[in-house]
């Protein structure tokens, strides 16, 4: 069957216009972006790559502006988007702009049309490690904000830097990489976490200026562990400022305090340690003896503010103590059938237990011996002490009332005298033995009086108080310990490398504040290498020892072997040093 060249001609022009239409009503339902992008003096910039993101943190779609600086993207479907402008040189070390941001909602077959100005930039890299005297541990979350010291900066531009963000996460930045305004003063607050342990820290970084300020398209380095030092130095010393309060009050109230103040004067030396150290960049150094100074300090003021509370409860109890001694010591030393007539002014009779009197007036005496010379007395509050007196006071009384009727003898069936008529016997009986010999009583209770009180007192203070106290070194030193990991005999290694996941994890423990990597050559029995001088003489290389510079010095005390020169300092790796032996 032939078909008529005309009506072929007619099939194909009206498929045609149908697939036209059909893309005309697709693109006119897809949402469209349009803009342009300028440098600061309205320039148009080329080559800016504009890339968009979706609600979800995806790119949806990414495109690059032509020579007059123009772009337009079509998207899927309507929703919300974030439209990100970045543009940077290759032959500069830094970012040359600043990146700018926009966020939208876009409906179906709408079109935004958006016109960035893109702001000279420079960079940032922050290197080292935050760390937290708490743990010890490093950061694992750095967020930096930068702030325009002169001058408002435009809110499309970003100043929002760091781990989570979407020139992070998403386009590729360098988590420790901020992008800051060239020519302008700024300065950068620093957010960093451990997740893990849920700590944080906050701080500012200013430079050596109070400020930074660089042309475009500069990079600069800078070492993060300095002003986050700072920040635990800050965060050290209101510390230690609140344990000295505690330390003068538990002075003030008579609290034998000698070890805590050992502990606290030790670590305000550390401190002032640091800051020398600190003044020399030795930043390893200096986190370390901060870090001792905290456990110092820290475990001191717990022990301080513990010291305080058991003091405050014991004060509280120890009254209804005191009433039941009282009571106990009155009954021996009286016969309780004896009373005191009084006889008022309308002739009425006033009659009064002897035994009831003495007691009042032995707890009395007691209390007030012990509110005198016990130094928790001082930090308690009089009226909650003086009320708990009272009660004790008033519990005794009902009880010397209640009890007797309660123990009273009820003759048992089954047997002529009743387990507790048995106990008021014997107790009696004992009773009348002490009565006999009254001074021999007298004398036990009075030891018995001064046992409770050193009882109490060295309670409430630790062991080494008021002791003469040394410190014995052990034949091992526990300060520092070398690891090191052996290799298979006959392997033919010289050197053996310890597993990074090892010193990961030595790194995390909480007792460790330092750690010095060292690498040295397992001895054999023929020379290592030889070394050739100018004078065409050979040095004969026994061993060969790699150390961390600044933390050998700590560890080993390696610099008091140098023979000639001085010892290695931490940026001359290129010199050779030779020991005595």
């Amino acid at each position: 069957m032939r078909v008529p060249l005309s009506r072929f001609i007619t099939i194909c022009l009206i498929l045609s216009l149908l697939a036209i239409s059909t893309n005309e009503v697709k693109a006119q339902k897809s949402p469209l972006i349009t803009g342009t992008v300028q440098d600061e003096n309205g320039k148009p910039l080329p080559n800016v790559s504009i890339i968009i993101l979706n609600e979800n943190g995806t790119i949806v779609s990414r495109t690059k502006t032509n020579s007059q600086g123009k772009f337009n993207l079509i998207l899927n479907k309507e929703g919300a988007y974030s439209i990100y402008a970045l543009l940077d040189k290759s032959s500069t070390k830094g970012v040359d702009y600043v990146p700018s941001l926009r966020k939208t909602y876009l409906h179906a077959g709408s079109t935004a049309s958006f016109n960035f100005i893109l702001k000279k930039g420079a960079t940032i890299l922050f290197e080292g490690d935050a760390r937290f005297i708490e743990t010890g541990k490093a950061a694992n979350y750095y967020r930096f904000t930068v702030t325009c010291l002169n001058a408002s900066l435009s809110e499309n531009l970003v100043t929002i830097y760091g781990n989570g963000t979407d020139l992070a996460k998403i386009l590729g930045f360098n988590e420790r990489l901020v992008v800051i305004p060239a020519d302008i003063k700024v300065i950068i607050t620093a957010f960093v976490q451990d997740t893990q342990d849920n700590l944080s820290d906050a701080f500012t970084i200013k430079g050596k200026v109070g400020y930074f300020k660089l042309s475009q398209g500069k990079m600069l380095h800078v070492d993060i562990r300095e002003y986050s030092l700072k920040s635990n130095l800050e965060k050290l010393t209101q510390i230690l400022d609140s344990s000295f309060l505690l330390l003068k009050d538990a002075e003030d109230a008579g609290f034998l305090v000698t070890v805590e103040s050992r502990d606290l004067s030790d670590a305000y030396n550390l401190l002032s340690s640091s800051l020398v150290s600190m003044r020399k960049e030795l930043y390893d150094e200096t986190f370390a003896k901060i870090r001792n100074a905290y456990l110092l300090t820290h475990n001191t003021m717990n022990y301080l503010q513990g010291l305080f509370q058991m003091s405050s409860r014991l004060v509280l109890i120890l009254p209804f103590f005191f009433i039941f001694l009282a009571s106990a010591i009155a009954y021996l030393i009286t016969e309780k059938e004896n009373y005191i007539e009084i006889l008022m002014r309308g002739r009425k009779k006033f009659t009064i237990s002897i035994n009831l009197l003495v007691t009042l007036i032995l707890y009395i005496l007691i209390f007030t011996l012990f509110y005198l010379l016990y130094p928790g007395s001082r930090i308690a509050s009089k009226a909650p002490l003086m009320v708990m007196a009272f009660i004790a006071l008033a519990l005794w009384r009902v009880a010397a009332i209640i009890l007797p009727r309660i123990l009273s003898e009820r003759k048992g069936e089954s047997r002529s005298i009743q387990f507790k008529s048995a106990i008021i016997i014997a107790f009696s009986l004992a009773c009348r033995n002490l009565r006999k010999r009254r001074l021999r009583t007298i004398l036990n209770l009075i030891n018995i009086i001064v046992l409770i009180f050193g009882l109490i007192t060295f309670t409430s203070i630790a062991p080494g108080y008021g002791l003469v106290t040394q410190i014995l070194n052990p034949a091992i030193s526990i300060d520092a310990l070398l690891i090191r990991s052996v290799p298979p005999f006959k392997s033919g290694l010289s050197f053996f490398s310890l597993p990074q996941s090892f010193i990961t994890w030595l790194k995390n423990q909480p007792n460790v504040s330092l750690i010095s990597l060292k690498a040295e050559n397992i001895p054999l029995e023929r020379p290592i290498g030889i070394l050739h001088t100018k004078d065409g003489k050979e040095i004969t290389v026994e061993g060969v020892i790699g150390v961390t510079v600044c933390n050998e010095t700590r560890f080993t005390r390696i610099h008091r072997i140098v023979v000639g020169g001085s010892y290695l300092q931490p940026v001359s790796y290129t010199h050779l040093t030779l020991p005595t032996n």
